[in-house]
């Protein structure tokens, strides 16, 4: 078969270390490819046992994981017994009330409620030989299936699970419900697993399990089921309720396992499972609202567990720090969530715990690469009450008093071992806004479904000056980009971009290309992943670079605090950038013209040892932050700050009182866009009060910006704009919410003696 591919995507394929002919299996891949089932260790008996308890009439109890993988392979058991006429039950343990997994206190609820003869276990199990024993004991015949790493002891029952070592099986990257239909199949046929091709593909997708060999067969006929409509009722359903059609990896990721995991992570995965299987209309609505109100209750508790989050990492030595450990409030159904999140930050392994009922601290970690997070806490698992897990994710119980010697040990062990510093964005083709295309795109998808090990392809196009239209919206974060060709680039959430987005310099834009469907059409859609410098050349505006200095002036007046403050001349700045590249993290350089940006990146050490960027490095790295304006309240955690461009004598006096800030010596420089007049100012005031409702701005700085739209012909810019905020803010007569995202209203009947203001007096003075 001849493959007419666009080679950019060939030369991407083969990079992965496929081969041509790799290429063509990969593209079309076939179910009649998939694996022998019986090459698996146990499966010959366990179909033997199965049979045989069907025909007895014997009763099956199917015990699965909480998960969304565990749920799914238990639903895909319970169907296939079901359609069989088996006696069959299902058992998924609750979060809270029993842990994870087999323990006594399930196996004693299994003997009184539901009464097996046959107990087969779903994405769990094959570490669980205690367990398996206290069952048999009390004459229950076990089969495990399993996906997860064996111990050095098995359980002495039937295990299917293809991460044992010594089989004839050539794939172990199956998921529980992949394992689950290899039992199925083995009870049947090939042709017969296609009817539970739709729910293996949702775990196989959602336990981010390599998308390569039986994987990516299983998911990529899963996903066609789904989209032909020929699917569970209840999978049916729930795209009817997400109002998804035309469903991707990335659908699944994102929109679906989320909801089928929040039921398990907030109260109980078993009304998850009973949604499965169910097939009747009004039952299917009510198990959906359940499930639906955990969802909200997910997405509240996330959003709660962030913001505390936020406030321990305040009282945290991040620049010191191996590894992120936060003890809190959290629930302990997101903990592994808010783990992952920070641990994607700041790239340090990241334990997030809190207090259970009995006392103890429950948490959950997450790892970065080539960092064997379980090998080293086996190093010390003396200080846990248990601890289990994989060498990227862990989860751990201990007692308070343990907590301040582990969190001193672990950081001990990570030394070495961490490089904080914030990947670079990568990219894998290179494109021009001419491929902004269907035909392209469609090409891209014949890759799909993407996810662990069969990746998204980035891709990178290099653009200049670009056209920004800001989308609806209060904040104004979204953004609708047009290149020279005019092709469209949608920015979300895009703020802390804008700048560079806008400016003239060469820049290197990271898209996601996909189609985009909607009402009946097709269009070719490109989004905003990041963007990075692509040149030392930047377009810097001097007007909006004053008015931040005099934003940060106004500040240190205000609230001037005991900051290590050092007038440098720019040489003695150039040398105290150098020596504090050493260290590589805590150090950000603010440059705000072109000529010190080239200066700075012509330094090899300076260039070798700082990122350099329009933001601050939330990893708190050294940083080269390039830009014009940007209020320096959004810098907090940085150790020291090097100005190399500076308006305004002491205009730097507001930060935490535990920084270094060094600047230029200057003397209050005299600025033709400043004029310190009543009239003007009387002007100002009236367009500020005439405009206060219609003004939305992303902080103080843009909303002057805005606000000089409406001066007419008063030549009234910026610069002048802002002086004049802040001196009604200062004397009153306007109200501020913050400086970031600003809410203003104008005060009436307050008085407006500019002479109140500390700010005014200052610039009369001088100019």
């Amino acid at each position: 078969m001849k493959i007419n591919l666009d080679k950019r995507i060939t030369d991407f394929l083969l990079s992965r270390g496929m081969s041509n002919s790799g290429i063509e299996e990969f593209l079309y891949p076939k179910l009649s490819k998939t694996l022998n089932p019986y090459d698996l260790n146990g499966m010959k008996e366990a179909v033997e046992k199965i049979k045989a308890a069907i025909s007895n009439n014997k009763k099956i109890l199917i015990f699965g994981d909480y998960d969304c993988d565990g749920i799914s392979a238990a639903s895909i058991l319970v169907l296939y017994l079901k359609e069989k006429n088996a006696r069959v039950d299902a058992y998924i343990p609750n979060r809270f009330d029993d842990g994870y997994g087999l323990s006594t206190e399930t196996i004693d609820d299994i003997c009184s409620k539901s009464k097996p003869d046959l107990l087969i276990t779903v994405d769990l199990g094959v570490t669980a030989v205690k367990e398996v024993e206290e069952l048999k004991s009390r004459g229950i015949d076990v089969i495990v299936t399993d996906h997860h790493e064996p111990a050095e002891e098995i359980p002495d029952c039937i295990v299917i699970d293809a991460k044992i070592p010594n089989q004839n099986y050539d794939f172990n990257g199956l998921c529980g419900a992949g394992v689950a239909l290899k039992l199925v199949e083995a009870l049947e046929n090939k042709k017969f697993v296609e009817k539970y091709l739709d729910i293996c593909a949702i775990a196989t997708i959602g336990d981010i399990v390599p998308l390569i060999g039986e994987n990516r067969i299983y998911s990529k006929f899963g996903l066609e089921k789904i989209n032909n409509g020929d699917c569970l009722p209840s999978i049916k359903f729930l795209l009817e309720k997400l109002n998804l059609s035309n469903i991707t990896s990335e659908d699944i990721s994102f929109k679906i396992v989320p909801r089928l995991n929040a039921s398990g992570r907030m109260d109980n995965g078993k009304k998850v499972l009973d949604f499965l299987i169910e097939t009747d209309a009004a039952k299917l609505e009510e198990l959906y609202e359940n499930i639906n109100e955990d969802n909200e209750k997910r997405l509240s508790e996330i959003s709660q567990g962030n913001a505390i989050i936020q406030e321990k990492l305040k009282e945290i030595d991040l620049l010191n720090s191996n590894a992120i450990l936060i003890n809190g409030d959290f629930h302990q159904g997101v903990l592994g969530i808010l783990a992952s999140r920070i641990c994607h930050d700041y790239n340090v392994p990241s334990i997030i715990f809190t207090r259970t009922n009995d006392g103890t601290l429950k948490g959950s970690g997450r790892s970065v690469d080539n960092v064997d997070i379980h090998s080293i806490l086996l190093e010390m698992s003396d200080l846990f009450i248990r601890f289990g897990g994989h060498k990227m994710a862990i989860g751990l119980e201990i007692l308070p008093e343990n907590f301040d010697k582990f969190k001193e040990i672990f950081n001990q062990k990570l030394n070495g071992l961490i490089n904080k510093k914030a990947h670079d964005q990568n990219y894998d083709i290179e494109i021009s806004d001419a491929d902004i295309n269907l035909k392209f795109i469609e090409q891209i998808k014949m890759l799909e479904p993407f996810g662990c090990e069969n990746e998204k392809p980035v891709f990178m196009l290099k653009e200049g000056s670009l056209a920004c239209e800001k989308l609806k919206g209060k904040n104004f974060k979204h953004f609708k980009l047009h290149t020279k060709n005019n092709k469209q680039i949608i920015a979300f959430s895009s703020y802390q971009y804008i700048e560079l987005l806008k400016n003239k310099c060469k820049k290197k834009l990271f898209v996601d290309l996909d189609i985009n469907y909607f009402a009946g059409k097709r269009s070719a859609s490109c989004k905003l992943l990041s963007v990075k410098f692509d040149d030392d050349c930047y377009d810097f505006n001097y007007q909006i670079s004053y008015a931040n200095s005099i934003l940060t002036r106004f500040l240190s007046m205000q609230n001037a605090k005991n900051v290590g403050c050092y007038h440098l001349q720019k040489h003695e700045l150039f040398e105290k950038a150098e020596e504090l590249s050493k260290s590589g993290f805590g150090t950000m350089i603010i440059c705000q013209s072109e000529k010190d940006l080239k200066l700075l990146l012509a330094n090899k050490q300076i260039a070798d040892n700082y990122a350099i960027s329009t933001t601050p490095m939330i990893n708190k790295q050294n940083v080269i932050v390039v830009k014009s304006s940007g209020i320096s309240q959004r810098y907090d955690g940085y150790k020291n700050y090097l100005f190399f461009t500076t308006n305004l004598k002491n205009e730097h006096l507001f930060f935490d009182e535990h920084t270094n800030v060094y600047d230029l010596v200057v003397s209050f420089k005299k600025d033709r866009n400043i004029c310190v007049n009543r009239k003007l100012m009387g002007i100002c005031y009236k367009i500020i009060k005439s405009n206060q409702n219609k003004i939305f701005a992303n902080d103080i700085i843009e909303y002057a910006e805005n606000l000089c739209y409406y001066c007419n012909d008063n030549n009234i810019n910026v610069c002048q704009m802002i002086f004049a905020l802040l001196v009604f803010y200062e004397i009153g007569v306007i109200e501020i919410s913050d400086f970031i995202n600003p809410e203003i209203k104008t005060v009436d009947g307050a008085k407006s003696d500019l002479n109140q203001s500390k700010l005014y007096n200052e610039f009369n003075k001088v100019l």
